[in-house]
């Protein structure tokens, strides 16, 4: 692995190959430490803009299926981002690189990024000191070329702390890409969403032109050959993304008119109910009000009826008191020595007289 490694950064390996790929398929035992220190160190001299780095991890990406190849070269790549003057600073490897549980967007490590203070304050420690400067910079005032020196020193300072901005920026920007590919390498987000993230950043416009279609005939006719097969791609994954997003309206729109088919029928079904409350409604009205006078009438019948069994009950009462006082005076009768038969016979034909008058009144009642 470290062959390839220092082999790719000096430029004898652009790509893995498949003999190149088999041998490294087998390969579990990570890089041993002193050589990785040695390959992070020769890295930081030949990729001062994190070039190389962004393309390695890229190849990483590209050969996924290599599992274990895929991973180390990831790590490494990501020690080689953190390790670049430019982007070295606490809490970096949370921003560029972050792990499973956490939730950093694209925009969060570009802000971090750019939060960074100028690379100038720390090489200009390492472009020159006072104990490095030539003789002719160190002459005092009173000595021929003093203040030539003096405007050499200046004109040093300027000439290296220009090409040292660059050279952050361009680090700075290739970090960023590496966190995006690290971020698909590992499934922290998906690819439209690592495109909105570099469309907010690194490919943000500086300003809003006056009339977009210019600018971009402007950047397509400037274009080099070699560059119209990767405008091409950025062309045909719009075009993808506006079908897709277009698929994805019309399933809308179709699951939309269903929906609002269903709510209609729903609705119909709605008022059907309504209406069929309402004509239950008033018919229980109905009914209550024939219950209510039917009770009315009922009462009325209870009352009379009541008023009539008193009466009749009076009526039959009367009538059998009288008929046993008229057989008891039969019975007295009887009892004599000589009994008047013809006088109890009449007294008995009086009371059944009496009794059948009273039951057809209770029959006819």
């Amino acid at each position: 692995m470290q062959e390839f490694i220092d082999a790719f950064f000096n430029g004898k390996a652009k790509t893995l190959s498949d003999i190149v790929a088999k041998r490294l398929r087998g390969t579990t035992i990570p890089i041993p430490p002193a050589v990785r220190g040695e390959l992070l160190r020769c890295v930081q001299e030949v990729d001062p803009v994190l070039d190389k780095t962004r393309k390695l991890m890229q190849l990483a990406l590209e050969n996924r299926a290599l599992k274990t190849v895929g991973d180390i070269l990831m790590e490494f790549c990501a020690e080689c981002v953190l390790l670049n003057p430019a982007v070295h600073s606490n809490g970096m490897k949370a921003l560029l690189f972050p792990g499973y549980a956490d939730s950093t967007r694209l925009e969060d490590a570009w802000q971090g990024l750019m939060s960074l203070p100028p690379l100038s304050q720390v090489s200009n420690r390492n472009v020159t000191s006072p104990e490095e400067e030539p003789d002719a910079a160190r002459q005092t005032p009173g000595t021929p070329g003093a203040n030539g020196g003096a405007r050499d020193k200046r004109k040093g300072k300027s000439d290296r702390t220009g090409p040292v901005k660059g050279l952050a920026a361009s680090a700075r920007r290739n970090a960023l890409l590496c966190s995006a590919v690290w971020r698909l390498y590992h499934s922290h987000c998906t690819f439209p969403e690592m495109m909105r993230g570099l469309r907010a950043t690194v490919f943000a416009l500086s300003k809003r032109p006056q009339s977009l279609e210019t600018e971009l005939i402007t950047a397509i006719t400037t274009l080099s050959e070699k560059e119209d097969e990767r405008f091409a791609y950025l062309l045909e994954w719009s075009n993808r993304l506006q079908t897709d997003s277009l698929n994805k309206l019309n399933n809308a729109l179709r699951l939309t008119e269903e929906l609002q088919s269903h709510i209609t029928a729903i609705e119909q079904q709605l008022q059907s109910s309504v209406e069929h409350a309402d004509k239950l409604e008033s018919q229980l009205s109905e009914e209550r009000a024939a219950r209510a006078a039917s009770d009315e009438a009922l009462g009325v019948v209870k009352t009379h009826g009541q008023a009539d069994f008193e009466e009749l009950r009076a009526t039959s009462l009367k009538a059998i008191r009288d008929a046993v006082a008229q057989l008891d005076v039969v019975s007295e009768a009887l009892k004599r020595d000589v009994p008047k038969v013809e006088s109890a016979r009449d007294k008995i034909d009086a009371v059944m007289d009496a009794l059948k008058v009273t039951n057809k009144k209770l029959e006819n009642a």
